[in-house]
């Protein structure tokens, strides 16, 4: 107890409630926007090749043909005949499919919990005093100076050669970012 640890691991973040009631947790969402995010995971590959589903019935299974264990454990999918519709999908699609849902999941488990113990901050809004307000949040007595936070937004990893942007998607790749993010768009404010 009173420790702080940081984890950046959305998987992690269905277990808010179990977490709250353990340790009486604190929580700091922080979202990006849905377009950059999608684009994001399609130059990395998320969804790239389809996934094989013989009966809606039972689990996906193991899915041999992807690059490594990783795309195939540290991919969501939905269950059911939800799948079927989902395997219809763009790339584009499928991964705005699960912006949605791991945002709506995890804002729904927020909203169960006292206010005092959560925070939604938008990466795009984070700027050096609302970085301080969440130093506070966390209860974080060493952040780094303004020249040191600026110089961390800009370097920002994972920066590939590949870029995609919504003006570069196909119209149905548009519709069905529109349709698949909607939720959490209007929930979140986007």
């Amino acid at each position: 107890m009173g420790r702080t640890y940081v984890e950046a691991n959305p998987y992690l973040s269905f277990s808010i409630k179990p977490l709250f009631h353990r340790f009486r947790s604190r929580f700091l969402f922080v979202i990006r926007r849905p377009e950059a995010t999608v684009n994001s995971h399609y130059v990395k590959g998320w969804y790239e090749n389809p996934l094989v589903r013989s009966d809606l019935r039972l689990s996906l299974g193991f899915q041999y043909d992807l690059k490594g264990p990783h795309h195939f454990f540290g991919r969501f999918v939905p269950h059911g005949r939800e799948f079927a519709r989902w395997q219809r999908l763009t790339q584009i699609g499928k991964i705005a499919w699960m912006w949605n849902a791991f945002n709506l999941k995890i804002y729904h488990q927020l909203e169960q919990l006292p206010d005092e113990q959560h925070v939604v901050v938008k990466l795009e809004e984070l700027d050096y005093a609302r970085y301080l307000r969440v130093c506070s949040f966390v209860g974080s007595s060493s952040p780094v100076s303004e020249e040191d936070f600026d110089q961390l937004r800009r370097a920002r990893p994972g920066q590939g050669l590949t870029h995609r942007t919504p003006d570069t998607w196909s119209e149905q790749e548009r519709q069905e970012f529109e349709l698949e993010t909607k939720q959490a768009r209007e929930m979140l404010g986007y």
